[in-house]
């Protein structure tokens, strides 16, 4: 079986779970729905034949590269599994000390990952004496707020991840850099960018005055 949106995206391709009740053998196709979902019609095939359809509302729509403010091709991980940040979008545009600041990033799944990996957002620029490190705001957590996670994602679906964090008031008029990664929540090992040394994209970088 497989589950394809309008566009032509192949969505999922689940197992079917059997159940019997009396005497009636029933059999379910689970395909979970979130706000990554894109919105749109979809088509249940089984063996080449249309078996199916439903339509998904409510969630984000089918989003393009030209939607994304600021466009950034950078890739995570290896050859055999490969995350690619797209693009992002941050606002306020010009942050200032204290400020909250929301994050949307872009990614797109370039081969099959086995592994949920945690996004991390962080905003690093002089050394802060409160923490001993250069970080001045992070935010940390699963993709889409915890309800897609990467082992999910459909390979060349393009997906916005939110994210958000508060600028340490205290933070020095300076230069600022925001960086972007993924980590396996397991052990803690950071997805490399393939080519170079770093364990981070740089997706922006920003003067606080």
């Amino acid at each position: 079986f497989s589950i394809t949106h309008q566009s032509g995206l192949l969505m999922a391709a689940p197992r079917l779970s059997a159940r019997s009740e009396f005497g009636v053998s029933r059999r379910e196709l689970l395909f979970q729905v979130t706000q990554a979902t894109p919105i749109g019609s979809y088509d249940v095939t089984s063996a080449g034949e249309s078996v199916a359809a439903f339509v998904v509302a409510g969630s984000d729509p089918l989003w393009r590269e030209s939607d994304i403010e600021n466009a950034l091709y950078a890739e995570l991980g290896e050859v055999t599994e490969v995350i690619e940040l797209v693009g992002f979008e941050i606002n306020p545009n010009n942050p200032k000390p204290g400020d909250s600041v929301v994050v949307d990033l872009y990614w797109r799944l370039k081969a099959p990952t086995a592994t949920s990996y945690t996004v991390f957002v962080q905003l690093v620029g002089p050394m802060n004496p409160g923490t001993g490190t250069p970080l001045w705001g992070q935010h940390d957590g699963p993709p889409v707020g915890g309800t897609f996670f990467t082992n999910e994602w459909p390979i060349g679906l393009l997906i916005r991840d939110r994210h958000s964090f508060d600028i340490d008031p205290s933070a020095p008029a300076s230069d600022y850099s925001l960086l972007v990664g993924m980590y396996d929540p397991a052990d803690g090992q950071r997805l490399a960018v393939p080519g170079t040394a770093a364990d981070a994209v740089t997706a922006l970088h920003l003067a606080l005055p």
